[in-house]
């Protein structure tokens, strides 16, 4: 038994290695990568990921109105933020719950009857609903609509595009 947990291992590892470079293999291990446990790291060139999620809500007012759309903020005040950075907690919760939302519209949506509703069922849409229901809410609103906003690039080439729209939410 501990001889097929090596070897197991072993492929693991020599998949996850072979993930970091193009080649032929990059078919056969996308395919078999459906639950992503084959890590694909881009931190340095030539090709590093330049890609940030901003989590932005609005809401609608009893007259129909929207509000304008704000930033839920990331980088939190407090004595503890010489030690400890918030932001990078945060940051790191986006790209997992994005990530997971993306792999559940590759894979469980297209088997689903109903896509919709199994994506605002799992636990990563839950997330943001539950982030940005949190902020604080204008008097006469009743119900939040959120979205995921991405931003690539550096500088002053920089592109914004929507990558999440939530349905608007009753916040009673």
């Amino acid at each position: 038994m501990t001889l097929v947990v090596l070897i197991a291992l072993a492929l693991w590892l020599t998949a996850s290695v072979a993930n970091q470079f193009p080649g032929p293999w990059t078919g056969l291990l996308s395919g078999l990568n459906t639950f992503a446990l084959l890590p694909r790291l881009h931190f340095f060139a030539p090709d590093p990921i330049d890609v940030d999620y901003h989590l932005v809500f609005h809401d609608f007012l009893a007259d129909g109105q929207a509000s304008p759309w704000r930033q839920i903020p990331t980088e939190r005040n407090g004595p503890t933020r010489i030690l400890w950075s918030t932001a990078k907690r945060d940051h790191q919760a986006m790209l997992t719950t994005v990530a997971g939302l993306a792999g559940l519209q590759q894979s469980v949506a297209p088997v689903v009857r109903d896509p919709l509703a199994a994506i605002q069922l799992s636990l990563p849409y839950l997330f943001l609903l539950h982030r940005a229901r949190q902020a604080p809410r204008f008097p006469e609103s009743h119900e939040r609509q959120f979205m995921i906003v991405e931003t690539t690039g550096f500088g002053t080439s920089r592109q914004v595009a929507l990558g999440i729209l939530s349905n608007p939410h009753r916040l009673d």
